[in-house]
Parts: structure tokens; C-alpha cells; sequence
């Protein structure tokens, strides 16, 4: 099996993600969801709502749902 993507929900000051690391690791791309373009200080594969990743023999259906203005999430 190979990993292809790595995908944060969200993110956020208090709580660290290996997600990066991983990603850098297995060379899948990083993923967040396009609206934290402006929050972090490196690079992602931005998704967007609706949009759908293809993982094989499987498919993930992105879709955001920011639960307030300061926090921003994906869920699939």
C-alpha cells in the first residue's frame, strides 16, 4: 500500500500535527482545505468543497464545514 495523500481537517495554535511529516515521509501530497491558504506559513495541496480524491480503489468526497469564522475544518 502506498500513501498518496495526508489530509488535516484543520489546524490550529493549540495542537501539533505530524501530518507535514508524514506526507514529506511517504512523499503523499499534505492536504488542507483551501480557505487556510492564508493561515499557514507552508506549502498544501489546497481541497475544496465538493471536490473528490481518488485513492485507489476508493474515493473521498471532501466537504467543508467551517464551524465558526476563526475555525476552519474538513470532514469526509
Amino acid at each position: 500500500m502506498k500513501i498518496t495523500h495526508v489530509i488535516d481537517t484543520h489546524v490550529h495554535a493549540d495542537h501539533y500535527s505530524g501530518g507535514r511529516a508524514l506526507a514529506k515521509k511517504c512523499g503523499g501530497a499534505y492536504c488542507l482545505h483551501a480557505s487556510n491558504a492564508g493561515r499557514v506559513n507552508f506549502p498544501f495541496e489546497p481541497l475544496k468543497d465538493g471536490q473528490r480524491i481518488d485513492v485507489g480503489n476508493v474515493y473521498i468526497d471532501v466537504l467543508h464545514t467551517p464551524a465558526t469564522p476563526r475555525i476552519r475544518s474538513v470532514c469526509w
